[in-house]
């Protein structure tokens, strides 16, 4: 009988399977899984590129222009800061790997999920 060990965002994962809202993996064949921020080291540089950019020239900006540019430059880090990608990896699936985008809570809550369900193999 599978235990559930998590359930949420559209993912279930039990001892033998990882279900997610457009497909369903068994662990069998799962070797690896890693969450990362991809969006995050984009938006970043970007957010600190004008950051700079408004550290460099604010005196010759207007307040609320300095005010928009910081503004925009925080919540596109703070935005990308909030999703990342699930990687599933296994020989047996070969180039039909899992990539799925979702709220990096939720994608590391699934990762320790199927991390603790490998480890009772």
């Amino acid at each position: 009988m599978s235990r559930v060990l998590f359930t949420g965002g559209g993912f279930k994962v039990t001892n033998n399977l990882l279900r997610t809202p457009r497909r369903a993996y068994e662990l069998r064949n799962v070797e690896i899984v890693t969450v990362k921020q991809p969006l995050l080291l984009i938006c970043g540089g970007v957010g600190l590129g004008l950051i700079g950019f408004t550290a460099a020239f604010f005196r010759y900006l207007y307040f609320y222009e300095v005010l928009t540019l910081l503004g925009c430059a925080i919540a596109t880090i703070a935005v990308s800061a909030l999703f990342g990608t699930l990687k599933v990896h296994s020989l047996a699936m070969r180039a039909d790997e899992g990539v799925i985008y979702g709220r990096i809570g939720t994608l590391r809550a699934v990762k320790d999920a199927v991390e603790r369900a490998l480890n009772q193999r």
